[in-house]
């Protein structure tokens, strides 16, 4: 609710969580669309329309870090806000140019997020989202499996 003090124009999309597991989550600005499975086309369908449409994404936890959903934002050109854990400093570094680490308190995210939003050089994030991923593809880790095998 911080921001939306700020920035009341703000929209919050949380997948993963249906509004009754939220305090908070009856405001007009976030809408929860709970657990979206990708096998079912009209579910997959929103997923994917809500990452392309995203000006970032967030995922703070350092419990449920979603390594394979912040890759796939970062394919479709979205700066993420994530936190700092082992898989994803040791494959991006300790330093991300797209986007922030932050921790799991509020003052940091809210930081981060406002950041981002302020980022004068939001296309170049996106591009650089995209960039640190662009090899991430299906085709590519067949092959490098192969090569292994």
């Amino acid at each position: 609710m911080l921001l939306l003090k700020e920035q009341p124009a703000l929209e919050l999309d949380i997948i993963g969580m249906h509004a009754r597991e939220l305090r908070g989550a009856d405001h007009p600005a976030i809408r929860c669309h709970g657990y979206l499975r990708k096998d079912v086309p009209a579910e997959r369908k929103k997923y994917n329309d809500l990452l392309i449409g995203a000006r970032m994404v967030v995922n703070p936890s350092d419990v449920w870090v979603g390594y394979s959903s912040i890759i796939e934002a970062m394919y479709f050109y979205t700066p993420v806000i994530t936190s700092r854990y082992q898989e994803f400093t040791s494959q991006f570094g300790e330093q991300i140019a797209f986007g922030h680490y932050v921790t799991s308190d509020v003052t940091d995210i809210t930081r981060g997020i406002g950041e981002v939003f302020a980022a004068e050089n939001y296309p170049q994030l996106c591009e650089a989202a995209h960039a640190a991923v662009k090899d991430y593809r299906w085709d590519v880790y067949v092959e490098k499996l192969l090569a292994k095998v």
